[in-house]
């Protein structure tokens, strides 16, 4: 019987020894960058370009807005700064587009790796008010595929797709398909990195 007892009393001693980490192994050590950002490497870097609306034609926009409204633009300079921030975990992008009357639209997005999803997950924000996010895979072509979602300053929702592709190490084309309270959108473009 004592030796029973000695057995029961020393079981669990045993199994929380064997549990319990040490205090140094709880102890908190911040992980290295995922190696999948490596791939956002080509990303980096100075950038300025030059897009085109493809859809709707002039005509269909002078429709839309009406008989008073000016004519819209059909292409569109912009530029952009991708840098990695926050040792590597991420990726920020500042960039910037031509609006019409002179105007300019101003974006801050980050971009980094979601290692639950196996995708990479972005967040975007706009001096005009909207906001959105979404997510980024890599073909094997080397072409990367992008679905987002937005809300505008007024509570407009849109939907969105689109590519980028490296042509070689500085520049890379770029298409966009958006559905919004303009209805469809399609814009493509080319950028040339200007700096690393």
């Amino acid at each position: 019987m004592r030796k029973l007892s000695w057995v029961v009393l020393s079981v669990p001693w045993f199994a929380f020894g064997c549990v319990q980490p040490s205090m140094e192994d709880m102890t908190p050590k911040k992980p290295p960058a995922p190696p999948e950002m490596a791939k956002l490497e080509a990303w980096l870097g100075t950038w300025t370009g030059e897009g085109q609306m493809v859809e709707p034609s002039p005509e269909e926009m002078k429709k839309m807005m009406g008989p008073a409204a000016e004519d819209m633009p059909t292409t569109f300079k912009g530029g952009q700064k991708v840098e990695r921030v926050l040792d590597g975990m991420f990726v920020r992008e500042e960039s910037w587009h031509e609006m019409p009357k002179g105007q300019r639209e101003h974006f801050v997005g980050y971009y980094g790796w979601d290692a639950r999803a196996k995708k990479y997950k972005a967040w975007f924000f706009s001096d005009w008010g909207g906001h959105g996010g979404g997510t980024m895979t890599l073909d094997k072509n080397g072409v990367w595929h992008m679905d987002f979602s937005s809300v505008d300053c007024r509570g407009n929702a849109s939907s969105g797709t689109g590519t980028v592709r490296m042509i070689d190490d500085d520049n890379m084309e770029w298409t966009w398909t958006e559905k919004g309270p303009w209805g469809r959108m399609k814009m493509k473009g080319v950028s040339k990195r200007e700096s690393k």
